[in-house]
């Protein structure tokens, strides 16, 4: 393979999943995806976002916040953990993912963003 082969790949696996063709360019939010590449390229940081992912859904129990933090702690460990050559690239997927829950943080703000085990109102 050569020399930055994953990294065009995880690319275009997160963009295929976020904005696939066949569904109009209306896909999910990555944060799986995003886990899935992670596991892929450096293990290390994917059981960092999988701690915090899991983690703030368990104390928070609202998973778009649980998952754009995740999404945000990629880089951060990614660079934390001496790999420097994936911390652009992960900035970016993570402002993606971000990008992505926009309803999510407007409901946040609202004050109207579900958490899970409650009923809706």
């Amino acid at each position: 393979m050569w020399p930055g082969g994953g990294r065009i790949a995880a690319g275009g696996a997160l963009v295929g999943h976020l904005y696939p063709l066949w569904l109009r360019f209306r896909g999910g939010k990555g944060v799986a995806t995003l886990l899935g590449i992670l596991a892929g390229l450096a293990w290390p940081v994917a059981a960092i976002y999988a701690a915090v992912w899991i983690g703030l859904l368990l104390l928070l129990r609202i998973s778009s916040v649980a998952g754009m933090s995740a999404a945000i702690s990629a880089p951060v460990a990614a660079a934390l953990l001496g790999r420097g050559e994936l911390v652009m690239m992960l900035a970016g997927f993570a402002l993606l993912v971000v990008w992505q829950h926009r309803a999510n943080l407007a409901r946040l703000r609202a004050g109207t963003e579900p958490r899970i085990g409650r009923q809706k109102s």
